[in-house]
């Protein structure tokens, strides 16, 4: 693999294609059968696949939004966490998908 490039849009170009498939789909896989199974333990409901296809979409949703951070500054910050977080709640009850 050639050495990381030091400005930043060369960086998010070089981290992020990879960033977004080799990591996510392990996470959004265990993340939506995990979250799916706690749905349907808490609300009685029957285990869908809309259930899981929701959830591991919030997830990879989530990662993806973090990876270009990541790339951009070159590390993993807190910051990244709350901005990603915040960007898929306010999407998520702006459109009355949660909460």
């Amino acid at each position: 693999m050639p050495s990381r490039p030091s400005d930043p849009i060369n960086r998010l170009m070089w981290y992020t294609p990879p960033c977004l498939l080799n990591h996510f789909v392990p996470s959004c896989v265990a993340g939506g059968v995990l979250y799916a199974i706690q749905d349907v333990m808490l609300s009685g409901m029957r285990p869908s696949m809309e259930g899981f296809g929701r959830y591991a979409g919030v997830i990879y949703a989530y990662n993806a939004i973090q990876c270009p951070m990541e790339a951009i500054h070159g590390r993993k910050s807190i910051l990244h966490n709350i901005l990603g977080g915040g960007l898929l709640g306010y999407v998520g009850v702006s459109r009355g998908w949660v909460g």
